[in-house]
Protein backbone atom coordinates (compact mmCIF):
# COMPACT_ATOMS: atom_id res chain seq x y z
CA UNK A 1 0.00 0.00 0.00
CA UNK A 2 0.33 3.50 -0.42
CA UNK A 3 -0.60 6.57 2.33
CA UNK A 4 -1.18 9.32 -0.17
CA UNK A 5 -1.73 12.55 1.90
CA UNK A 6 -2.90 15.94 -0.16
CA UNK A 7 -4.12 19.71 -0.03
CA UNK A 8 -7.75 18.62 -1.45
CA UNK A 9 -8.27 14.72 -0.98
CA UNK A 10 -12.17 15.47 -1.98
CA UNK A 11 -10.26 16.55 -5.41
CA UNK A 12 -7.78 13.81 -5.24
CA UNK A 13 -10.32 11.42 -4.95
CA UNK A 14 -12.55 12.45 -8.37
CA UNK A 15 -8.91 12.29 -10.32
CA UNK A 16 -8.30 9.07 -9.12
CA UNK A 17 -11.52 7.79 -10.03
CA UNK A 18 -11.29 8.51 -13.23
CA UNK A 19 -8.25 7.23 -13.65
CA UNK A 20 -6.40 3.79 -14.09
CA UNK A 21 -5.47 3.92 -10.64
CA UNK A 22 -9.18 3.93 -9.31
CA UNK A 23 -9.55 0.22 -8.71
CA UNK A 24 -6.41 0.89 -6.22
CA UNK A 25 -8.42 2.81 -3.75
CA UNK A 26 -8.43 0.65 -0.32
CA UNK A 27 -9.13 3.24 2.23
CA UNK A 28 -10.11 6.55 2.68
CA UNK A 29 -9.69 9.50 5.75
CA UNK A 30 -9.69 13.05 5.71
CA UNK A 31 -6.37 13.48 5.86
CA UNK A 32 -5.01 10.38 3.64
CA UNK A 33 -5.45 8.23 1.34
CA UNK A 34 -4.30 4.59 1.17
CA UNK A 35 -4.28 3.30 -2.38
CA UNK A 36 -2.70 -0.26 -3.39
CA UNK A 37 0.22 -0.13 -5.60
CA UNK A 38 3.50 -1.49 -5.93
CA UNK A 39 6.51 1.04 -5.02
CA UNK A 40 7.75 0.80 -9.08
CA UNK A 41 4.56 2.82 -9.58
CA UNK A 42 5.06 5.31 -7.86
CA UNK A 43 7.02 7.58 -10.15
CA UNK A 44 4.09 7.39 -12.44
CA UNK A 45 1.24 7.78 -10.40
CA UNK A 46 2.82 11.08 -8.73
CA UNK A 47 3.75 11.95 -12.04
CA UNK A 48 -0.50 11.30 -13.10
CA UNK A 49 -1.83 13.17 -10.61
CA UNK A 50 0.86 16.05 -11.11
CA UNK A 51 -0.89 16.49 -14.82
CA UNK A 52 -4.42 16.85 -13.27
CA UNK A 53 -3.34 19.42 -11.17
CA UNK A 54 -3.10 17.38 -7.76
CA UNK A 55 -1.05 19.03 -5.01
CA UNK A 56 0.73 16.22 -3.42
CA UNK A 57 2.00 16.87 0.22
CA UNK A 58 3.48 13.22 0.77
CA UNK A 59 3.52 10.02 -0.78
CA UNK A 60 5.55 6.69 1.24
CA UNK A 61 4.76 2.80 0.92
CA UNK A 62 3.38 1.79 3.99
CA UNK A 63 6.22 -0.86 4.30
CA UNK A 64 8.07 0.22 7.22
CA UNK A 65 8.88 -1.06 11.00
CA UNK A 66 6.46 2.20 12.20
CA UNK A 67 3.63 0.92 10.13
CA UNK A 68 3.85 -2.48 12.36
CA UNK A 69 4.57 -0.55 15.78
CA UNK A 70 2.50 2.91 15.56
Amino acid sequence: QVELVTLHPEKTLSVISGSEWAAGVAEQGTDKILLNMRREQIPVFTAAMAQQGVEIISIRPKHNLEDYFY
